[in-house]
């Protein structure tokens, strides 16, 4: 495979790292907001975020580690920009199955 090289800085074109972790828990409370409704919402939203974040992890591995900007990625980013991209995109999934869950614990115990 053959890399690219960028001469351009990236930094200033991808999001920052408080800007993905506040838009995901927006996303993430809108998603379970709409799972507390009813079991069967909560079962569509369940997945619909697995969904959401799969799909994200799946961009943000890809973009880290196998697009051709990767090494600009981890040269001026770093490790924590890297981990807050693959840590923020699964908050809808977790918000989404502690609704769940917490759904199932009530209905067995009633």
């Amino acid at each position: 495979m053959q890399r690219m090289f960028l001469l351009g800085e990236i930094s200033d074109k991808m999001g920052t790292i408080p800007g993905m972790w506040i838009t995901m828990a927006v996303i993430a409370v809108m998603f379970a907001v709409i799972a507390c409704f009813h079991r069967v919402a909560a079962w569509i939203m369940l997945i619909l975020s697995i969904a959401l974040s799969g799909l994200l992890t799946y961009a943000n591995i890809n973009e880290c580690w196998f697009d051709p900007i990767s090494d600009a990625i981890w040269h001026e980013l770093g490790w924590p920009w890297v981990i807050s991209s693959l840590g923020s995109s699964l908050l809808p999934v977790i918000a989404v199955t502690g609704v769940f869950l917490t759904i199932q614990h009530c209905t067995q115990h009633k």
